[in-house]
């Protein structure tokens, strides 16, 4: 009971820090923007890897390895287009997320515009893109290895949802050193590096660097 006492004050007091923080600097409208990555890396990972799947369950990788021999080409075509796919998908969604929250946010007092003049919003939202490309070329690098769209959807999908759950959980149970160095080397936990808003304090390259 102590214990559990302890870590509720320790929460409240966490709780007031963050309210007080809010209330003197606001919340940056490039966190609300942003709010939907987590949904549309599912949505990019999943066309990474049915980019590559989906010719090897109909065997017409077959005809595309007669054609260009060399799968190195192949799989660098593959890449170059669905990063290019990919960087027009989140640049048009994030505009439209701009778009349709402006109005929203500009009523709101304890939120920020997005400043387009600044470094910091606009190093959050360029890593936005980044991160939906990273996570896309891994992505196809999963198919190309599994080479079964079930298969690489579910490892994709355990690797950017489930795994960093599992890991929560222990750090908040156990605050293990083996789960925190792991943790920080998964793809979602690095992304945060890259499109987070003075959150977690690590640059842009950091979190690059790791992905």
């Amino acid at each position: 009971p102590d214990a559990f006492a302890a870590m509720a004050a320790t929460g409240g007091a966490e709780s007031a820090e963050a309210g007080m923080a809010l209330a003197t600097q606001g919340v940056s409208a490039v966190m609300i923007v942003t709010l939907g990555l987590q949904f549309a890396q599912l949505t990019v990972a999943v066309l990474g890897v049915m980019m590559i799947t989906n010719e090897y369950s109909s065997g017409m990788i077959r005809a595309t390895f007669s054609a260009a021999p060399h799968r190195g080409t192949v799989l660098l075509a593959k890449l170059l287009v669905l990063l290019i796919t990919t960087l027009l998908i989140a640049a048009i969604g994030l505009a439209l997320a701009w778009l349709v929250t402006y109005p929203i946010v500009d009523d709101v007092t304890l939120i920020n515009r997005v400043d387009f003049g600044s470094w910091d919003d606009m190093r959050a939202l360029m890593g936005a893109i980044l991160y939906l490309m990273a996570i896309a070329a891994l992505s196809l690098g999963i198919g190309t290895l599994i080479r079964a769209s079930s298969g690489g959807i579910f490892a994709v999908v355990a690797l950017l949802m489930v795994l960093p759950m599992i890991f929560q959980i222990i750090l908040v149970v156990s605050q293990a050193q083996w789960a925190i160095n792991i943790n920080k080397f998964l793809p979602s936990v690095a992304g945060e590096q890259i499109y987070s808003t003075g959150m977690v304090g690590g640059p842009m390259t950091a979190g690059m660097e790791l992905l």
